[in-house]
């Protein structure tokens, strides 16, 4: 038995515009992440850059 499975092609009433819709939102939520950890947080980190915070004190 091969390892690759052939697959049935996916059915018209799970596609939009070519693609899968099944997978639309898991991908659009993996963009969002990448958009957090690569804008987002670097953006922050340099807003906070240069608020240091002295040993001692809270």
């Amino acid at each position: 038995m091969s390892p690759l499975r052939h697959e049935a092609a996916v059915p018209v009433e799970y596609r939009l515009l070519g693609l899968d819709r099944r997978l639309i939102w898991p991908t659009v939520s993996v963009y969002l992440v990448v958009f957090l950890w690569s804008g987002v947080m670097p953006a922050i980190n340099e807003a906070v850059h240069n608020k240091e915070v002295l040993a001692g004190t809270s």
